[in-house]
């Protein structure tokens, strides 16, 4: 079976992040192996998880209580005093 150049290169991100079966591993592998300047590819793939993950880590998170403080405004505004026809 040949391989669409396309479909592998589409393979390339999760390739990059370890999440494709051992036979499309293989396939990628192998569309490496001979299409040498695909590894461009495979490395702005790299570059684009990893600016990913940086960024993911950098945003803050919500502060402790904030589920409650959220839980209490949700059932503040649902109270019986915000029932229809009131």
């Amino acid at each position: 079976m040949t391989d669409n150049p396309d479909d592998i290169e589409l393979l390339l991100p999760w390739y990059a992040t370890g999440r494709l079966s051992e036979a499309e591993r293989a396939r990628v592998e192998a569309h490496l192996a001979a299409h040498p300047a695909a590894r461009a590819n495979l490395d702005a793939a790299r570059a684009e998880h990893d600016d990913a993950v940086a960024l993911n880590e950098s945003l803050a998170t919500p502060g402790a209580g904030a589920l409650d403080r959220l839980m209490g405004r949700i059932a503040a505004e649902s109270g019986p005093s915000r029932a229809p026809g009131r």
